[in-house]
């Protein structure tokens, strides 16, 4: 658990929300990869550094969604 705190504190600018939309960003530099993210749900914007999901699209799976992308940005 401490390997995987210390790669996500050296990655994740922030998590934030934005209206119905959890935005995760990520430290300058660094790209999300959309490769294996933009195939996890509809409700998941990918960007270059940054990624939405849409709590609205997503319903209530949306923690176990969460949890997903962000052991997936660890990787």
């Amino acid at each position: 658990p401490s390997v995987w705190l210390a790669t996500f504190f050296k990655s994740v600018s922030s998590i934030s929300t934005e209206m119905d939309r959890i935005v995760i960003r990520l430290l300058p530099g660094l790209e999300i990869p959309r490769k294996k993210l933009d195939s996890l749900s509809q409700g998941v914007k990918v960007g270059r550094n940054q990624l939405r999901l849409d709590l609205n699209k997503v319903d209530e799976k949306w923690k176990e969604l969460l949890i997903d992308i962000l052991l997936e940005l660890v990787k």
